[in-house]
């Protein structure tokens, strides 16, 4: 039987979540990062760090919920009686990856589009046992599926990903 929403959002989910971006938010503060290839590194303010983390934050909570919604659609078209708290649960599991890159996103020598990147490939395991597991579709549909949730958590945490950056570098 899986956990409850709530249960697994307070104990599983926003703790990786918020330990994530904490060590990033000390990384930023501390060690730094670089603005692209060719600068050397730069210390942030607290502020712009704070902001950036809690961008990041707010925008994965969203990506979640709006992927949620769209997963149950898609899922119902195909045939599969889903909830959203289903989808929900799904994807916070799935998308625990993502969060952990936010420890080596940290390090202001790893890429951070190569710490997404990574934390994505992790995604794609978890995403796809977990629509076998929790979603539990017909074995023919369950492919699409799974197909359609690592398009959707991809795009939308790219972006997500893409906006963070650009505030975190002052460009809104």
């Amino acid at each position: 039987m899986a956990p409850s929403v709530w249960f697994a959002a307070l104990v599983d989910w926003l703790p990786w979540l918020l330990l994530g971006l904490g060590t990033e938010y000390y990384g930023l503060t501390h060690w730094g990062g670089s603005l692209s290839e060719i600068q050397a590194f730069q210390t942030y303010s607290a502020d712009q760090a704070l902001r950036y983390v809690g961008i990041y934050g707010g925008l994965f909570v969203l990506v979640l919920l709006v992927s949620s919604l769209w997963l149950k659609s898609v899922a119902e078209s195909f045939g599969t009686r889903v909830t959203f708290s289903q989808t929900l649960l799904m994807l916070g599991y799935g998308t625990i990856p993502i969060s952990l890159s936010r420890f080596a996103d940290a390090l202001p020598q790893l890429p951070t589009w190569a710490c997404w990147g990574a934390g994505m490939v992790l995604v794609a395991r978890g995403l796809y046992h977990g629509v076998a597991l929790l979603l539990k579709p017909e074995q023919t549909k369950g492919f699409g599926i799974y197909l359609f949730s690592m398009v959707v958590v991809g795009c939308l945490s790219g972006i997500a990903h893409l906006l963070s950056i650009i505030v975190l570098r002052g460009r809104i």
